[in-house]
């Protein structure tokens, strides 16, 4: 009964509940109390953004204002009337510095969201206002841009919910990944030379299940992958039902060893690594692996740069890319929902290969697309990425500081980059810190098993370029 395994989770202390949280800025309120948020994976500070946010949505509105004529949303009186007290309620807006709502039709709809996107993000303290629009959309109508504000995309890709949007930003991440040899008629499974193609999904956890999983469709295949990857593509490969075997996290020399036993019994070998992983915060040894894929003509290497993209390498398109050997990468994952502060991922690798996931990976065959406004969103967001040099030096600064000033205490612990863990080594001491660190003012909760192997029990501290040194000195001053 689920009520006995529900017992047993709470006596090893390992019960998960889903809690109760306001957002703030780089701080969460948590039972009343303000705490610092380091447990978000928003490591380029875009999520928290309230200046790209209002950004984006006015530059939403010029766009419907100025390349579709027939839309118009559709502001009744009673509408405005309620924004604007929704407003009065929720906001810091005095009467000096509130916005004129217009009351008739004769001001310009779109005006009136202008007006309200154009107060200081200080004076909506977060609060979220929803307004309700209609669109007029004549049939002949095709500008760029046009549905950008359509907040459901209503089925999936392969039917009729592609639009502009998705094409335009798959576009804009391939031209990063165009390889100057290209060109051939002929394309084949192993091909090194080609340009990339980009194929998005509704999110990390839907492309691994479903990308993994259709090699279910591709017979002789073995699975080799790092113990420490993600979950989401341990399902995938149960998924691909495709012989399966691991090497301990990060051992070249075993993964070497059993290349060198298996690689002859089997069609093709998919290698699995993160680039990035995501708890122990190191990075995989990429340029041994494309060693070993150059040595072994039958193997494929799929990298996860979800912790990655955004925060590392030139124009921050992760580790592969700064490398220098994004081109020997057969299938290179993106998630939207961590740097880029957004929703949903993307798989980048040969034409055939996205041919081959746009016919056989069931989680994007059968999911209803992301909503066009989303994908709007992350290519905003990528773009504004490709240009945040600073904020990527300024963090890889802050966060070789801050391991430094951890390893003069008592704590194992662990991290390259921006995932910081210190380890516990049980439950009931990763909770004890956990409650420690709330107690500091810090929001930082406990990662236990199964999540982590028993033993390294830990708090995973993630880093943004939104800190300070001087927001992390009680934390390293308190533990």
């Amino acid at each position: 009964m689920p009520q006995n395994l529900i017992t047993k989770l709470k006596t090893e202390q390992n019960f998960r509940e889903i809690p109760t949280l306001l957002h703030a800025g780089k701080y969460i309120i948590k039972n009343g109390r303000k705490l610092l948020n380091l447990a978000s994976n928003d490591y380029m500070a875009i999520a928290q953004n309230s200046d790209l946010t209002r950004e984006f949505l006015l530059n939403l509105i010029q766009n419907l204002d100025e390349n579709s004529a027939n839309f118009t949303p559709n502001f009744s009186n009673k509408n405005a009337l309620e924004l604007r007290q929704n407003l009065d309620k929720n906001s810091k807006i005095t009467t000096q510095n509130k916005p004129n709502f217009a009351t008739t039709n004769a001001q310009p709809k779109s005006q009136i969201l202008t007006q309200i996107l154009n107060q200081p993000a200080s004076n909506f303290c977060n609060k979220q206002t929803t307004i309700n629009c209609t669109t007029n959309l004549s049939q002949n109508t095709h500008q760029t841009n046009q549905f950008f504000a359509q907040f459901g995309s209503t089925s999936s890709r392969s039917l009729s919910g592609n639009f502009d949007i998705f094409d335009a930003f798959e576009s804009e991440i391939s031209r990063h990944f165009t390889n100057e040899t290209a060109g051939k008629t002929a394309i084949n499974f192993t091909d090194k030379s080609d340009n990339k193609s980009t194929l998005l999904f509704n999110s990390g956890y839907h492309l691994n299940t479903a990308c993994v999983g259709a090699f279910s469709h591709l017979k002789n295949t073995l699975i080799i992958a790092d113990r420490q990857i993600h979950a989401s593509i341990i399902d995938g490969i149960i998924l691909s039902r495709a012989p399966f075997l691991r090497f301990l996290h990060a051992d070249i020399k075993k993964l070497t060893q059993i290349l060198e036993r298996e690689h002859t019994k089997y069609e093709r070998i998919l290698i699995i690594s993160e680039a990035l992983f995501s708890m122990d915060g190191d990075f995989c040894d990429i340029l041994e692996l494309v060693a070993l894929k150059k040595r072994f003509s039958n193997v494929l290497l799929y990298i996860d740069e979800a912790h990655s993209v955004g925060a590392i390498g030139e124009k921050g398109l992760g580790l592969c890319a700064k490398m220098g050997v994004a081109n020997d990468i057969d299938f290179i994952v993106y998630t939207f929902g961590k740097a880029l502060g957004s929703v949903g991922a993307c798989m980048i690798c040969a034409p055939i290969w996205r041919d081959f996931f746009v016919n056989f990976a069931r989680g994007l065959i059968y999911s209803t697309a992301l909503a066009p406004i989303n994908i709007a969103w992350s290519k905003f967001a990528f773009e504004k990425l490709l240009k945040m040099e600073y904020e990527r030096t300024y963090l890889a600064d802050l966060c070789t500081e801050f391991k430094r000033a951890l390893q003069r205490k008592n704590y194992e612990i662990l991290g390259d980059a921006h995932i910081i863990s210190i380890i516990t080594g049980d439950n009931k001491s990763a909770l004890n810190l956990a409650q420690k660190l709330q107690n500091l003012g810090y929001f930082a909760p406990a990662i236990r098993t199964p999540t982590v192997a028993n033993g390294s029990q830990r708090i995973r501290l993630s880093l943004h370029a939104g800190l300070k040194m001087s927001d992390l000195e009680a934390l390293i001053d308190g533990i």
